[in-house]
């Protein structure tokens, strides 16, 4: 970008008739929008090119304009005028060193913004004011000294026409969006790319709020350093990649589904606070304990199956009050506690863990309805679970299945039975009860 050429466009040696100041609000964005466009009556034409890393867009308006030939003589003509340049949206750090958005030259202007003065190579002056009430909080407008034809009137009423020297507005800097290249996974980088309308190599701000739905799983990314912060995202999905952290995710205020699954994560340290997650898919990772386990206020569904957990303290303090489902199944749990309160929890997956007994508080599970416990063993393959003795309080339960575990002794559980629940290794089950795993 600092080698950005100025370009004085032939608007300076012409006088035009009504041509229009960038400003006028309208439903398309004639400064940067491609295409022919009638807005309030007058029409537009816009054409924009890949400039270094934006785009450089030339409005064009239908009006009538004079010129001065070779012989002296003003002619008024009507045709397409040349209105002004608009640079795309871009960081303000992509300006610095080119006097069309260098925001830290200059000086400050009554009201906020600054502006500053400055000669080009070829002895034109101009003046670039930024965030200005005019330009408005996120953008530089440039106006360059030339000659000018102005339209005076006459004593007897006919219009005359001579020149002055004055400021005449060229160009227009936008500043926002993120650069794509900020992403630093080429995997992730491309699956962005895949998703949003880039101009030049930046993601607008207008993308960035549109995107609702993320789907990037199985590219292979190993980092999330540089994510964009997608505020309207409601699904991301990164299954089946190659993390082994969730440090760089931004702050994603409005997701909803979060799939993390199959990857190769070590620790939840880095997973940002997410008020409106609704589901989080952690399964088939390496996760050994909860360390850092964020607020998830809104969480009703959670994976962490197929892990290397040994103990559960982590979750104490995510304040899960809407948590219905909670899936621990397939890690190294020998215990249970201390499993935090859950008054919203229905089910409940703890199989293929190393459980010597069921010793959570029916107190903190007050919802329970169905719980998995089938296959507590060792690495070795000796079985764990010491009896059923601990399920027997829990009459609530109206599904419970134990199978593929050591214990020969059924009778704690003849209780829930005869209290309405279907057990997996009875016989006589209540009539209408079905045991589906569902």
């Amino acid at each position: 970008m600092r080698s950005l050429r100025l370009l004085l466009a032939a608007i300076l040696a012409i006088g035009l008739l009504g041509v229009s100041s960038p400003g006028a609000s309208a439903a398309v964005d004639v400064y940067i929008t491609p295409g022919s466009h009638s807005v309030n009556g007058r029409q537009w034409r816009t054409t924009c090119e890949p400039y270094s890393q934006v785009e450089r867009c030339t409005a064009s308006i239908y009006a009538t304009q004079v010129t001065q030939d070779a012989s002296g003589r003003f002619v008024v003509t009507t045709g397409w005028v040349f209105n002004n340049l608009t640079y795309t949206e871009a960081p303000r750090s992509l300006w610095y060193g080119n006097p069309l958005g260098d925001v830290r030259q200059g000086t400050a202007v009554a009201g906020g913004g600054m502006s500053y003065r400055w000669t080009d190579d070829k002895g034109r002056r101009w003046r670039t004011d930024c965030d200005t009430d005019v330009t408005g909080r996120n953008g530089c407008r440039t106006y360059v000294t030339a000659s000018v034809i102005k339209t005076g009137t006459s004593a007897g009423g006919e219009p005359y026409y001579y020149r002055v020297t004055q400021e005449v507005f060229n160009n227009m800097v936008r500043f926002g969006g993120v650069l794509l290249g900020s992403v630093k996974d080429p995997g992730l980088r491309a699956c962005i790319a895949d998703n949003v309308t880039l101009r030049g190599t930046v993601i607008p701000t207008a993308e960035l709020q549109r995107l609702r739905y993320l789907a990037c799983d199985y590219r292979g990314i190993t980092s999330l350093a540089g994510m964009p912060a997608f505020p309207n995202l409601t699904e991301l999905y990164l299954d089946g990649n190659a993390l082994t952290s969730v440090a760089g995710m931004p702050a994603l205020p409005s997701l909803g589904w979060l799939g993390l699954g199959h990857n190769r994560l070590t620790s939840v340290s880095g997973l940002p606070s997410l008020p409106s997650l609704i589901e989080l898919d952690l399964g088939r990772n390496r996760l050994s304990g909860l360390t850092g386990w964020p607020a998830l206020p809104n969480l009703v569904r959670l994976n962490l199956a197929g892990n290397q957990l040994s103990d559960v303290s982590g979750l104490s303090g995510g304040r899960h009050t809407r948590l219905v489902q909670l899936d621990l199944a397939a890690n190294r749990l020998p215990t249970v506690r201390p499993l935090p309160n859950l008054p919203s929890l229905t089910r409940l997956y703890l199989n293929d863990n190393a459980l010597r007994t069921f010793d959570a508080s029916p107190a903190n599970l007050p919802l329970l309805e169905r719980l998995w416990l089938q296959r507590q063993v060792n690495t070795d393959g000796t079985g764990t679970l010491e009896s059923y003795a601990s399920l027997a309080p829990w009459t609530g339960l109206e599904y419970l299945y134990v199978s593929g575990n050591t214990v020969d002794d059924v009778s704690p559980l003849l209780s829930l039975q005869a209290a309405g629940c279907w057990i997996d290794v009875l016989e006589n089950n209540p009539i209408g009860t079905t045991g589906s795993q569902g």
